[in-house]
This record gives structure tokens, sequence and C-alpha cells, in this order.
């Protein structure tokens, strides 16, 4: 076959160097970003390690992998939205604004909301995969997790600046990151252990993250950063006082679930739901559509 095809067509191979030269140039900073990344994920355990002690780093390590496994759902929802952002920034840059703000808006509520829920029921969450003998991984999760809400925004930016051709904020974003989380575990940890730590982590990736944000809405969308932000705060903060009252009388589990509903109707209440949000819903689920019509 290789021989009868020769006869047909003359093969041959050559170096595109300026075609090397591009690619390079696009993936070298998303190379870097990859290894600091890394650095930043794996640095915290080591220092805690060789400063507290392996206990410390168990109670941290327990409460470290309920918080990363969420990580995931950013990650999906942003892979799925890649490609339409990185074709509306070629041929419609309303539509990538309009994607960018929707997209904010869902990760924004959606990590603001577990990081309300697993922070008021940290203790039943670690006492339910762990046991007792973990009890001091609670105080570690009830700050982890409000890392894992701000690397919601943190994926969005990623992505955004990717499919705008900007590789090199999300190298930067990443050093940064890197470097903050170092200097704060060095500050931290020798005085407050696993739990500095956290903060740590919570400090570094919030620092690394308002850098990027601000440099998308300031080079890229020119618009207020905050805009989606006011409404998932307030039902926030109404869902922890429903817990805050209710946990004493209440399984905080269940009250967790109540709390979903109560949240979205803050949502609906403030006007944080408009008709582009209910167009987008009736389009992915076109059954709640037609069950509309007949009622």
């Amino acid at each position: 076959m290789v021989l009868f095809s020769k006869k047909l067509v003359k093969v041959s191979f050559n170096i595109d160097f300026i075609l090397i030269k591009q690619l390079l140039k696009e993936a070298i900073p998303i190379a870097i970003a990859s290894v600091f990344t890394v650095v930043y994920f794996k640095i915290d355990v080591l220092m805690l390690s060789f400063l507290r002690g392996d206990a410390e780093v168990g109670f941290y390590s327990a409460a470290y992998r309920l918080t990363d496994a969420l990580v995931f759902l950013p990650s999906a929802f942003t892979t799925s939205t890649f490609p339409l952002m990185s074709k509306y920034f070629k041929d419609s840059f309303d539509s990538f604004s309009f994607a960018y703000a929707r997209t904010f808006k869902y990760l924004f509520a959606a990590g603001l909301l577990i990081a309300v829920l697993v922070t008021f029921a940290s203790e039943k969450i670690i006492l339910t995969f762990y046991g007792p003998e973990y009890q001091k991984s609670v105080i570690a999760l009830q700050i982890l997790i409000w890392a894992t809400a701000i690397t919601f925004i943190s994926v969005l930016i990623s992505s955004t600046c990717v499919s705008s051709g900007n590789q090199q904020i999300i190298s930067k974003t990443a050093i940064l990151a890197a470097f903050l989380n170092v200097i704060l575990n060095l500050i931290l940890i020798p005085s407050t252990g696993y739990a500095g730590a956290a903060v740590a982590t919570v400090l570094s990736v919030l620092g690394s993250m308002m850098f990027g944000l601000f440099w998308v809405h300031k080079n890229l969308l020119h618009e207020s950063p905050l805009k989606g932000a006011i409404s998932p705060i307030i039902g926030a903060v109404v869902i922890s006082l429903l817990m805050i009252l209710l946990r004493s009388y209440i399984d905080i589990l269940f009250l967790s679930v109540v709390s979903v509903p109560v949240f979205a109707a803050v949502l609906y209440i403030t006007g944080w739901i408009d008709s582009d949000d209910k167009n987008i819903f009736l389009n992915l689920f076109p059954t709640a559509h037609f069950n509309s019509k007949r009622f």
C-alpha cells in the first residue's frame, strides 16, 4: 500500500519553523503556568511536614482532598464553554462578553453556595468520611472550602485568557499564587500549623484571582468585575442566618438541602435571574418549556 501510494503522491517532509515558533509562543506560558500550579498545590504539604510534622499533614490533607474533588465542577463547565468563547472572541465580541458574564454569574453563585453549605456542615462531613479521629480537620475544611470557591472564578479567568490569546496572564497568576503561598506558609505555619496553611492557600488563591480578574475586566471587558455578585452575596447571608438560627433544632444536612431553594429564591427576588437566564434554562431543558406551556 505504501509503495502504491508513493507512485501516486510524492511525499516530502519540511520543517515549518514559523509554525513551530507560533506553537511555542502559545504553549510556553501554559507550560509555565502548569509547572507553578503543581508547585503551588504541593508546596504547602511539604512545608507543613517540615515545619510541623506528619500528624498535621494528615489533618490538612484530609480536608484538602474533599475540597480538591470539587474543582472538577468549574473545570467541566469552562471546558464546555471554551470552544464557544474562542469562536466568539474572533467573530463577535458582544457574544464573547455575554458568554463570560453568564459563566461568571453561574460560577460565582455556585462557588459561594457550596462554600457556605460546606462551612456549616464541615463537622458532619469530616465525621462521615473520616471518623472522630479527624475532628481537627474540621477547621481546615471550613477554611479550604473558600479557596475552592475562589478557584471557581480562577478557572474561568484562565479559560478566558487562553480563549482570547492571552496565555501569558495565566502564567503570571500561577507564579503569583506560588510566590504568595510560599511566603504566607513561612509566616503562618510555624505559629498556627495546618490552619495557617489553609489560610495561606485561601489568600494565595485570592491574590492571584484578583490579579487575573482585574486584568480581564480592565483589558478585555471594561466593566465592573463585581457585576452579578451582589445578589449571591445577599443569598449567602440569608442562608447563613438561617443555618445559625436553626442548626440547633434541625439536622445540618437537611438544613443544607433546604437552603438551596432559599438561595435560589433570593436570586430570583433580587432580579439576578433575568430573561436571558430563563431562556438559557429553557434551551437546556426543553421539557420544562413544554410543561410550562401545558399549565
